[in-house]
């Protein structure tokens, strides 16, 4: 398997929230990472963690067909699955006066204390 493939597929573990399906492609590639009788993975409070590198192709691929599988449960219905990049306006603070004289540049703290102090003494 390709590099850009394997990063895609740590990429696509990582998002999985689902308890169940980690397990299970943890007891897939548990007897390949411990074939040679040591533990090639390490485990702690956060989780379990293992180099894909060092899993054969055929068990990638089988990885894969897992998370193909259960694709619904792993993407979640308000991420986005393209490219595309979206907005979100987060404050409400910059008002009409802000975007008049600003021409729609967002203002320092500082710069709206200045202009606050302005509109009260005008």
């Amino acid at each position: 398997m390709i590099y850009e493939n394997k990063i895609k597929l740590r990429d696509t573990i990582n998002k999985i929230k689902d308890k169940a399906i980690l397990k299970e492609i943890f007891l897939l590639v548990h007897n390949e990472l411990t074939s040679s009788g040591d533990n090639k993975y390490s485990y702690n409070n956060n989780g379990i963690f293992f180099d894909l590198n060092i899993l054969s192709d055929q068990l990638l691929y089988k990885v894969e067909e897992i998370i193909n599988v259960s694709k619904d449960t792993i993407m979640d219905s308000s991420e986005c699955t393209d490219n595309k990049s979206t907005f979100n306006v987060y404050s409400q603070d910059d008002n009409v006066e802000y975007m008049k004289i600003t021409n729609g540049f967002k203002l320092s703290n500082k710069e709206k204390n200045l202009f606050n102090n302005y509109m009260v003494n005008k």
